[in-house]
Order: structure tokens, then C-alpha cells, then sequence
């Protein structure tokens, strides 16, 4: 079973990390956002840290495990928040699109991003024939101009859609700036 901090344990810890965070320039998170619910925080440290099943879960923390396990439209809301920021920070950040893989199709319509009706689907379907169609002449064209920079960027976003690794053929993780022609 974990350890829990008490309180003044708590306090000391935070007021030590404030300390470290503030006297290195290279830190991203700062403790502000680390401590917006700190139950939850120890909640998840304990998930990925110690690596606790759900039956250890159930007996240890079942509040916790409840909480995380309800989708109230609170909890779907910061889930939607966190959803996109995955986006953002590992794709669209990186000049490329969010790949048609299905495990992002399921948590986007989980999450009701994309609607889960058969006509839904079919537009779906029409858009990745759309998104192919595009990126063959992107293709085309940075293949015939390979000085334009643009259109080689073009291609590699349309390329990335369909891609089923997170690194491109380039070995590149971002279609910024991207020259190679594919």
C-alpha cells in the first residue's frame, strides 16, 4: 500500500518544488498546475509510479477510482481539455493534421468531438478520399518544383494523415519547414 503525505508533508514538498522549479530556467510545468487538485495528482503518480491494478485501486482508493471512473460532463469537459492539448502539442504544434488512426476516431467520438451516426462516418469517408486526392497532388507538385517549400510541407500534412507511425518516412516528427518530396 502507498505512503501518504500528511498535510505538513505536503506543504514541504510543494514549497521544495516551487523552490526547484524557481531556480531552474528550464522548466515547462510550473507547480501552479500541478497543484490545482493535489488528490488527483497523487491519484495518478500512484497509476503510473507504482503501477497499482484496478482491483489494488478498488481497495486502496475507491474514491479516487470512482471519481476517475465518472463521466459527468465535468469530468468530460477537462477529459475534452486534455484531449485537445494532446493535439495541439503533438500535432497541430508540429504543422501536422491528427492521423485517421482509429484509437483517435473512438476517443474523438467518445468524447463527441465527431458524430458516431452512419452519415457521420460516410462524411468522414468522403473527407480521408478528399485528404488522399490532395495529397497525391501536393505530391505532384513539390516532386515537379522541389524548391517550393510549401508544397513539400503540403504533401508531408496530406502523407501524415495516412501514415500509420508517428514519425514520418523523413524521420521527421513535424511537417514544418519539411523540403523532402516523398
Amino acid at each position: 500500500m502507498p505512503h501518504m503525505l500528511d498535510a505538513s508533508q505536503q506543504t514541504a514538498y510543494h514549497q521544495e518544488l516551487a523552490r526547484l522549479e524557481a531556480e531552474s530556467p528550464n522548466v515547462t510545468h510550473k507547480t501552479a498546475a500541478r497543484l490545482g487538485n493535489s488528490a488527483e495528482n497523487w491519484f495518478l503518480f500512484i497509476i503510473l509510479h507504482i503501477g497499482l491494478n484496478l482491483t489494488n485501486l478498488q481497495e486502496n482508493m475507491p474514491n479516487q477510482l470512482a471519481e476517475a471512473l465518472t463521466q459527468s460532463p465535468a469530468s468530460m469537459k477537462r477529459i475534452r481539455s486534455e484531449w485537445e492539448l494532446f493535439v495541439v502539442n503533438f500535432f497541430t504544434d508540429r504543422g501536422r493534421p491528427l492521423p485517421d488512426w482509429p484509437i483517435y476516431v473512438d476517443i474523438q467520438e467518445e468524447l463527441g468531438i465527431f458524430g458516431t451516426s452512419p452519415l457521420a462516418r460516410k462524411l468522414r469517408k468522403i473527407r480521408r478520399n478528399g485528404q488522399r486526392k490532395m495529397g497525391g497532388m501536393f505530391q505532384r507538385i513539390s516532386t515537379m518544383f522541389p524548391k517550393w517549400g510549401w508544397a513539400a510541407q503540403k504533401s508531408c500534412y496530406y502523407h501524415a494523415l495516412f501514415w500509420d507511425n508517428y514519425d514520418l518516412p523523413s524521420g521527421s516528427y513535424s511537417c514544418i519547414n519539411e523540403t523532402i518530396t516523398y
